[in-house]
């Protein structure tokens, strides 16, 4: 089986570089894909903040009856890598997704946004 094509741009701000990961497939799909490509990513570019598009990340990861949200959560905790999702998430209406994105982007660690500029604006914040 053929790997996906993962594309890594780096995006310089005035505070430090972000990475933005981009590819046509889903890559993000338990928690040691999440840890695989938030370790290859940070040893790439050597930034501690990335934006992943909502697209890369299995479907699952938006059921919070699931656990994976909360376990890709904890790798980027331990790992100390802000990850910040972009996309269009108005799909997802249950409350406790929306509850769980709300809380999350209060937090350093996880980011929810709906476009990569507001994604970069964010990560640039903290």
């Amino acid at each position: 089986m053929k790997s996906p094509e993962i594309i890594i741009k780096t995006i310089g701000t005035f505070k430090g570089p972000i990475a933005e990961v981009c590819c046509d497939e889903v890559v993000v799909f338990d928690g040691q894909s999440a840890l695989d490509l938030i370790i290859n990513v940070s040893y790439e570019t050597d930034t501690e903040k990335m934006v992943i598009h909502k697209e890369m990340i299995a479907e699952e990861f938006f059921d919070l009856d699931t656990g994976l949200a909360e376990e890709v959560l904890q790798k980027s905790v331990n790992y100390q890598i802000k990850i910040a999702i972009c996309g269009d998430f108005s799909a997802y209406d249950r409350q406790s997704f929306k509850r769980f994105a709300e809380e999350n982007n209060q937090d350093v660690y996880f980011i929810f946004a709906e476009s990569l500029e507001e994604a970069i604006k964010k990560l640039e914040e903290i």
